[in-house]
């Protein structure tokens, strides 16, 4: 039987057309942390339950998101599974769905600025201590649509 790690891996080979005994990291495995953990569980559920949001699920779904992306990397550090795979699995989604919550609050012009600063803080391990700029979008776009019913 295949475990969760097993088939994330199987899946990641997949989508990057590697072959099934093509390592995905270099290093034995004993030296890397594994990919599928918790907090790549967290960063991955929150990805899943905005874009669901975005297609039109309910608003509790973009809460659940942001919940997610608040928790995912304390939930990192707690837990000693901090890897720079989760840091840049967390970065990706945050900068994709940032952009795209940007344009469902209509404010995707603020992008040009939002966007290097992002990479400008990440660059200089950076982070807000509670909040991001796809949590700001994301509330603002939420209470608009609260107001327009």
């Amino acid at each position: 039987m295949l475990t969760v790690r097993d088939r994330l891996e199987g899946a990641c080979r997949a989508l990057l057309g590697m072959p099934d005994h093509a390592p995905l990291a270099v290093g034995s495995a004993e030296s890397r942390p594994p990919i599928a953990n918790v907090p790549n569980a967290i960063t991955l559920a929150g990805y899943m339950a905005t874009l669901a949001w975005l297609a039109g699920a309910h608003p509790g779904f973009a809460v659940a998101g942001i919940v997610a992306d608040e928790i995912d990397g304390r939930a990192a550090r707690k837990l000693g599974q901090t890897s720079e795979f989760g840091s840049l699995l967390d970065w990706g989604v945050d900068l994709t769905l940032t952009g795209l919550t940007a344009q469902r609050a209509g404010l995707a012009w603020t992008l040009p600025v939002v966007t290097p600063a992002q990479v400008y803080m990440r660059e200089r391990g950076q982070r807000p201590a509670v909040g991001s700029a796809r949590a700001a979008f994301t509330a603002i776009a939420l209470l608009k649509e609260t107001r327009k019913r």
